[in-house]
């Protein structure tokens, strides 16, 4: 999640030991609760940033994540959603090139932010040592590819 300053959680472990020891190493973690469909901007906890995942056709279908962008877009919340396996697959950690574009274009069209998990920790809203808030924004659409190698979005 770049250079080593953050961090995914492994099988969605984010128990409160696992989450004190991340804060010794990392600027920030993610991890995945399927109840929760955005994270706050700023989030909550940098150490439990929300994401939803497993963004398929078994699970989640395109129009579910555009529902989602819109909600994130009214709500002006921060929608992290992670793609674990772009092509075809028989199971939920794939998701089709042609799932993947049609998301992506929806997101671009909802004149969302797009940033990656980066580029919003390291933003001022976040980064709380770099002064004021600066700027509100109106959404952001994180997309992530955590298959090394995988599509770019």
């Amino acid at each position: 999640l770049s250079d080593g300053k953050y961090m995914a959680y492994p099988n969605n472990m984010h128990e409160n030991r696992v989450v004190q020891l991340t804060k010794r190493f990392f600027d920030g973690c993610r991890t995945i609760q399927y109840y929760i469909p955005s994270e706050s901007y700023p989030p909550a906890d940098n150490h439990r940033v929300r994401a939803i995942s497993s963004i398929s056709a078994n699970l989640n279908d395109v129009d579910y994540i555009k529902d989602k962008i819109d909600k994130a877009m009214m709500s002006k919340s921060w929608l992290v959603l992670v793609f674990h396996k772009i092509g075809e697959g028989s199971d939920s950690m794939w998701c089709t090139e042609n799932d993947l574009k049609a998301i992506a274009d929806y997101a671009i069209n909802s004149g969302a932010y797009i940033m990656n998990y980066a580029e919003v920790m390291e933003s001022s809203v976040v980064n709380t040592n770099l002064g004021n808030i600066s700027k509100s924004l109106d959404g952001i659409i994180d997309i992530q590819n955590s298959l090394i190698g995988g599509a770019g979005v």
